[in-house]
């Protein structure tokens, strides 16, 4: 439940209670042969400006469903999965750390990807990742409940192509010995156009993450910097997103402080610099059930707007 208490724009102003669904299902077709898939259910569209939504314009979609074939050091999938580019968006603490990563993040793309594995004991564990894609234009870009309609190949946009014009490659590594907790990651995406009149995208992301322990608090930072030319296909329209973030976790108790800058300019124009910052804090419960609660702030082309919020999470295997 988001409650924006106050803004300096009166569209901003509503109470949005909402759920989110997200079921992971795999069918293993032999030991190293599966069919993957992920089924989402969440909120479809934007809210009315000003208005209050209850569990309002939810809709349920295929997110992913790819094959992945692995064997020894190599992976390959073939469907429609996520491309590697950033990692805040999935793993940035507290509520809403990830909102202006997910902006970013290269979800429900059509492709193939291509993983080696490597390293050793001292120098850690390492993967490479090749990936070529567009955006899902098909009728699986769909949802049912409230339609959020399909993707048209004629509404553009950078990686909204007709075929495999577009590619990312990405490196993840961590557990290497001299660097104990330790996770980075790095990747480079280029999405070109169909458009008239649009350019090719590029961006470069960098991260890095560390967990270490001080006393009985775990603490786990985060900084995670991504840079675009041509961003969305707009000819000459740079941006960059800087998050900086930790959680704090003390027995099942947890504190995540972020912030996050994103900072746009087209040619020509001038700058346009955002901020989104938030605290919260929560407890896992034995059961499995998680309770957090906390403050976010953001500012968005100069509408500023505080809203308090309260998020309860489950998780089960089946």
């Amino acid at each position: 439940n988001d409650w924006a208490t106050h803004s300096s724009s009166a569209a901003n102003r509503r109470n949005d209670m909402f759920a989110k669904i997200e079921a992971m299902l795999e069918a293993r077709l032999a030991p190293a042969l599966a069919v993957k898939s992920q089924i989402t259910f969440d909120t479809v569209t934007e809210p009315e400006p000003g208005k209050d939504r209850f569990f309002g314009d939810q809709g349920a979609f295929l997110e992913q469903i790819y094959l992945e074939y692995t064997r020894d050091s190599f992976g390959l999938r073939g469907g429609k999965f996520g491309q590697k580019f950033g990692i805040a968006w999935d793993v940035a603490p507290g509520i809403w750390s990830n909102q202006f990563a997910e902006g970013y993040e290269l979800a429900e793309q059509l492709g193939v990807a291509v993983d080696y594995n490597f390293g050793a004991s001292d120098m850690g564990k390492h993967v490479i990742t090749l990936g070529s894609f567009f955006a899902d234009n098909t009728v699986l870009s769909e949802s049912v409940i409230t339609n959020r309609h399909r993707t048209r190949h004629s509404a553009g946009g950078a990686g909204n192509t007709a075929g495999f014009s577009n590619y990312s490659i990405a490196i993840d590594g961590g557990e290497i010995k001299a660097l104990p907790g330790l996770v980075y990651h790095l990747a480079y995406i280029s999405r070109d156009t169909d458009a008239a009149g649009e350019k090719k995208e590029t961006g470069i992301a960098g991260t890095i993450q560390m967990k270490f322990q001080v006393g009985a608090i775990e603490i786990v930072p985060l900084i995670e910097y991504v840079t675009f030319e041509n961003r969305s296909g707009v000819s000459g329209t740079d941006a960059d997103f800087l998050t900086t973030a930790a959680q704090f976790n003390y027995g099942k108790w947890n504190l995540a402080l972020s912030r996050t800058g994103r900072s746009s300019q087209a040619s020509g124009a001038q700058k346009v610099d955002d901020t989104l910052a938030q605290v919260s804090a929560g407890y896992a419960f034995e059961s499995g059930i998680g309770v957090n609660a906390g403050y976010r702030y953001t500012e968005e082309s100069g509408t500023t707007t505080d809203t308090v919020g309260v998020l309860v999470d489950y998780t089960m295997k089946f």
